[in-house]
């Protein structure tokens, strides 16, 4: 997952930096690193991230949506 995407997951859940980096048992500052994409998690930082930012079905859905690529018609 993108750290954009983290990054809109987070507000969309009302979260500040550190509540995430928390509950993906990391330090806010290598959270922040990771969320701007200025480094690459560990496969296990990633999951403990995406788990942290679990969203409802339905926004998941609506933000996937909302990332698809529009295509011409």
């Amino acid at each position: 997952m993108c750290a954009l995407h983290w990054r809109v997951r987070r507000a969309a859940l009302g979260l500040r930096q550190r509540d995430v980096a928390d509950k993906a048992g990391i330090s806010q500052s290598r959270y922040s690193l990771l969320e701007r994409g200025e480094t690459d998690p560990r496969d296990e930082e990633a999951r403990a991230i995406d788990q942290a930012l679990q969203l409802p079905a339905e926004i998941d859905r609506a933000l996937g949506e909302a990332e698809k690529p529009l295509t011409s018609q």
